[in-house]
């Protein structure tokens, strides 16, 4: 979410239990002289582009945003259709990905594996060790990417079943946008009321 704060964001000591990993106090979680728009007197975050992390982070923001708006406020266009119905949207989110997979371990061999060890061995299990992944700009990024695209592709899921089925979308995919699994449960309840079947929710 955009940051609307001038002052400087930090975060308090504490030892990790995960790694032991001790930050320094106060430690500046963002760049004092980042860059804002405003906007009516509210600031909002500019994107980024001084990396290839920061670079592919913007870009997919712009990339799945017109997905979405298509599928909701103009869900019956022939535009829309015609590419919600092709792969294009998903395999440009993949397309993506898989740049940042491949760029962490060739410009940096010893940080990915950094990365991949505490995700392996104690990010699965600790949310401790999760937060501290954080602190990777690669892993970062490839995380944002990958949740992107595996939302788009419920997205498109719910648009497309909708549109099969003669029932509204509109709702489900703002809230498959904004709380994922959560909007997929509501195109479920959807489809049982709007075709009578209760039993249609226990259904993919």
């Amino acid at each position: 979410l955009p940051l609307a704060a001038s002052r400087p964001l930090s975060v308090s000591s504490y030892t990790s239990p995960a790694v032991g990993f001790l930050p320094t106090p106060s430690r500046k979680l963002r760049d004092n002289n980042l860059k804002m728009i405003d906007v009516g007197g509210v600031h909002f975050g500019s994107p980024e582009f001084a990396t290839f992390s920061q670079t592919m982070f913007s870009i997919v923001n712009f990339v799945v945003l017109p997905f979405w708006a298509m599928m909701i406020a103009a869900p019956n266009n022939e535009l829309t259709q015609k590419l919600m119905k092709s792969s294009i949207p998903i395999l440009l989110g993949a397309a993506m990905h898989l740049a940042l997979v491949v760029y962490g371990p060739t410009h940096d061999p010893a940080g990915a594996l950094s990365e991949l060890k505490l995700l392996g061995t104690q990010g699965f299990v600790q949310l401790t060790a999760m937060q501290e992944m954080r602190q990777f700009p690669d892993f970062v990024s490839e995380e944002w990417v990958h949740v992107l695209t595996w939302d788009l592709f419920v997205g498109r899921y719910v648009y497309l079943d909708g549109l099969e089925k003669k029932i509204p979308t509109w709702h489900s995919l703002f809230f498959t946008f904004f709380l994922g699994p959560l909007g997929l449960t509501m195109h479920f309840i959807t489809r049982a009321i709007v075709t009578k079947e209760a039993s249609s929710i226990l259904k993919l």
